[in-house]
């Protein structure tokens, strides 16, 4: 595709284009043309045709999703341009938005995504189903019965019953993958090949199936259902046992013995989600095929469970909490809720990204004094969580966390981890506070079938319900058979747009060697170049530049890791980043620019969902 007078100072190159819905349940990807024409400046119009793949026809109610209002938030900055939508052909008219002069060299400040449940509410959500077990025992003994839970289900069970599919949701989720993965599930064209981007969750091929933890206030018995037990039809309150990350794992078997599933593809999930998921593969190795643990863990570690202890105390020492039983009371110990809520959004996110974006500035509240911009943030917050969820909910599944041990009653924990032979995908974040990226390598090194992939992202550890597009890749490469982002990979795509067989095998052997020299290097030191080189293979499957051109910024200095990654961040540079702004690269490296700029700062660009007013500064949205 090729753009005219990309380059316009002072302006980003933004389009919001609306269309109309295709009326299927879930998403699907095709190849459409559009053309898009906007104004760059006064009196100045570029205009931009081509055609545009991964387009989302989608009606459904992702709450996080543009595509589920009909709109895209489109950036037309270099020669690509992507869009969701529906129908063949769509000419949209946009406009340019003035955004800070170019000439400031501070960057623009960044949006920390808030709560990615946000509108969700206590209860069954619309469209969820239900069903009751009659008996089951808790690995504390404790026996319940007609115990409810909530479950979704997407695409359909094959004549095998083997296509199963079991998504662990986090700790605050329901069971809507729909609402919380949008872009990670939908029904793939079948004719696709495996080079084209797509769903991870395939629907046209896979039974997906979540279920809501016992616990939550999404519908599964709970703190805030009715227990059988009680004569006046109340309900469990601070009477709910506590559940294990085990427990949940056989009571979902149960659910998925109920539905006839005989066989799971895949276990995945993240954070919690992804404990039950390496919960799926130690309790039952030949019912799962392969797991996928993302953000999460082998076993809560001290950090974490003193980081859920302090949320915990915040919640009972409210006045209003009366040991658990303020339902009975008529009270709600809304205060500490928030106030646990404050912290884990702490936790949730990463200190770099919290600085650039509130810098130490204020906001002005109605009485007339002023409080800083962050405060104001948790505060808001706090205050919408206490709306959809429950103290005692609260509490129970934090405590669940913390029982978390894939090596509990099964013996030493590493020779556990290297008993649990599925084909498994690691992904950890590397800006994570709550579950470190140590604890992914752990996994990796005594997993023996596992491979891993870091997610870079300033968002901290919600990163895996925010950058979800590229792991939707990733996990689509993944589970197509090709490397998810490790080593193998970065060599691959530099191998295929070599010009001759000799210098595909001179890319492989430099790329790869210190790789295939196992014998002779630490599983440390492996792991270090295999992260190396996965963050390189990102940063260039991010944007649209040739392979031809990728061959040439990477052979000349295939010898040096580290020059070839300077030489390709700067190149990228000259793209739109994953986080919403581009910098000019400096005449450093020899190349030379689709659009050259006489400024070295940085370029104006809009990030965030314009629709709902946001964007990098104050009334441009």
């Amino acid at each position: 595709m090729q753009m005219q007078h990309c380059a316009l100072p002072g302006y980003a190159a933004t389009a919001l284009v609306r269309t109309v819905g295709s009326g299927s349940e879930l998403p699907r990807k095709r190849e459409i043309e559009i053309t898009m024409r906007f104004a760059g400046g006064p009196g100045r119009n570029v205009k931009a045709t081509g055609r545009v793949k991964n387009v989302l026809l989608s009606k459904m109610s992702a709450r996080h999703s543009l595509a589920a209002r009909g709109l895209s938030h489109t950036p037309l900055l270099g020669a690509g341009l992507r869009a969701r939508g529906s129908g063949t052909h769509m000419p949209v008219q946009a406009v340019a938005v003035p955004m800070r002069p170019m000439d400031t060299p501070s960057p623009a400040k960044q949006t920390i995504p808030g709560d990615h449940m946000a509108n969700a509410k206590a209860g069954l959500p619309d469209g969820v189903n239900s069903m009751v077990v009659d008996r089951f025992t808790l690995d504390s003994g404790v026996e319940m019965r007609d115990v409810l839970v909530a479950y979704s289900t997407y695409g359909t069970l094959n004549d095998a019953a083997d296509n199963g599919v079991i998504v662990g949701h986090s700790l605050t989720s329901n069971s809507n993958v729909h609402e919380w993965w949008p872009q990670m599930l939908g029904s793939n064209d079948p004719t696709s090949s495996k080079d084209e981007s797509g769903f991870c969750l395939d629907t046209a091929e896979d039974f997906v199936i979540c279920c809501n933890f016992c616990g939550s206030p999404y519908g599964s018995a709970s703190p805030v259902t009715v227990s059988p037990e009680r004569s006046d039809a109340g309900c469990y309150g601070a009477d709910f046992p506590v559940f294990t990350i085990r427990d949940h794992v056989r009571l979902q078997k149960k659910v998925l013995d109920r539905l006839g599933v005989k066989q799971l593809r895949l276990a995945i999930g993240g954070s919690m989600g992804g404990m039950i998921a390496l919960e799926w593969g130690a309790t039952y190795p030949e019912y799962v095929g392969q797991m996928i643990l993302i953000a999460s863990c082998g076993r809560h570690s001290d950090w974490a469970i003193g980081l859920g202890q302090v949320q915990r105390a915040a919640i009972t020492s409210d006045q209003s909490f009366h040991d658990g039983r303020y339902a009975e009371l008529g009270s709600k110990p809304e205060r500490g809720l928030a106030n646990a809520r404050m912290m884990a959004m702490l936790t949730y996110r990463a200190p770099s990204s919290v600085d650039e974006k509130f810098g130490r500035s204020f906001t002005e509240l109605s009485c007339g004094s002023s409080i800083y911009a962050v405060e104001s943030y948790l505060r808001y917050q706090g205050e919408k969580f206490i709306g959809r969820f429950d103290a005692n909910c609260y509490l129970g599944l934090t405590a669940s966390l913390d029982t978390h041990n894939v090596a509990a009653g099964r013996g030493d924990y590493r020779e556990v981890l290297q008993s649990i032979s599925h084909k498994t995908l690691i992904v950890g974040i590397d800006s994570d506070m709550l579950y470190p990226i140590e604890l992914q390598m752990e996994l990796a090194q005594h997993l023996p079938n596992a491979s891993m992939h870091t997610i870079k992202s300033p968002h901290g550890h919600d990163s895996f319900l925010i950058e979800i597009d590229s792991l939707n890749e990733t996990i689509l490469r993944f589970r197509r058979g090709l490397n998810p982002s490790s080593a193998a990979a970065a060599a691959e795509e530099l191998a295929a747009s070599c010009a001759s067989p000799e210098e595909r095998d001179r890319v492989l052997k430099v790329a790869l060697g210190d790789a295939l020299q196992t014998s002779e290097q630490s599983v440390k030191e492996i792991l270090r170049l295999n992260l190396k080189l996965q963050a390189m293979e990102a940063k260039l499957r991010a944007t649209n530049i040739p392979k031809e051109e990728l061959c040439e910024l990477c052979t000349p200095s295939l010898e040096n890791l580290r020059e070839m990654d300077r030489r390709v961040v700067e190149r990228i540079r000259q793209k739109k980043t994953p986080w919403g702004s581009a910098r000019v690269a400096k005449d450093t490296s020899g190349i030379e620019c689709e659009h050259t700029h006489t400024h070295t700062g940085v370029l104006p660009v809009v990030y965030g969902n314009l629709a709902e007013g946001e964007g990098n500064w104050g009334g441009w949205a």
